[in-house]
């Protein structure tokens, strides 16, 4: 979890945090090979004691305070400006869930990702879907943008990526979720407010519900026409 999600919520975990691990869970079997994960942009270590589950895990960051918090959990964690630093050595599998979007110079970052996997390795990773969508949430959370689902076939095409798949997720909530940040695109807000606060504990655990059936579907070969979110599995070329 990204450290200004986790400072929001603490320990009371968002449905769209606890519903993505399921999703995580399905993206790492489609990699065959797991004997070695990177998990870059790990934050807090949420996610990590998934992938652990998976293979050996190392956690990066470039969040000091959000490696000392996963550190606590007795997780491997290393610091890492994947901006301008390589991974130190070569994965089976890297992780990126939802951090690309963070990132100013995403090619060149794909480039590294892919040099930091073994041959044949696999890259994971979630990005937020539709530019148009860019709102003040994104700002709050120092997004540079969100990824339209040629642009991202067309970026990892580029950095010698196979895409093995490629889909939308959070399709459900996406008409309520796009009303809420178009009407805030026309009535614009001098502060950006990240949406990350844990609804009341009915809400929250309505839209459980409702994510977890889409990953359902999706562990059932499902592919959702649309989705606040893209995920995709990625093979290096």
């Amino acid at each position: 979890m990204d450290l200004k999600d986790y400072q929001v919520q603490g320990d009371n975990m968002h449905f769209w945090h606890r519903a993505r691990l399921g999703l995580i869970n399905y993206l790492l079997s489609k990699a065959p090979t797991t004997t070695n994960i990177a998990a870059i942009g790990c934050g807090t270590g949420e996610e990590l004691s998934v992938l652990a589950k998976h293979g050996q895990v190392v956690g990066y960051d470039i969040n000091r305070d959000a490696l000392a918090l996963a550190a606590k959990q007795g997780l491997t964690t290393a610091h890492l400006n994947l901006e301008t630093e390589d991974l130190p050595q070569s994965f089976d599998v890297i992780t990126a869930f939802d951090v690309l979007e963070h990132l100013a110079d995403d090619n060149a970052v794909f480039k590294r990702l892919n040099r930091g996997l073994k041959p044949n390795g696999y890259l994971l990773l979630t990005v937020p879907a539709y530019q148009w969508l860019f709102s003040s949430h994104d700002l709050a959370l120092e997004h540079k943008r969100r990824y339209g689902k040629k642009e991202l076939l067309q970026k990892l095409s580029k950095a010698n990526f196979c895409v093995v798949e490629i889909a939308y997720w959070n399709c459900c909530l996406a008409p309520a979720i796009i009303g809420v940040r178009l009407l805030k695109k026309i009535l614009p807000l001098k502060i950006h407010v990240s949406e990350a606060k844990t609804p009341p504990p009915i809400l929250n655990w309505l839209g459980w519900q409702i994510l977890s059936l889409e990953n359902s579907l999706i562990l059932l070969g499902c592919k959702l026409p649309w989705g606040i979110s893209l995920y995709a599995v990625a093979k290096k070329i």
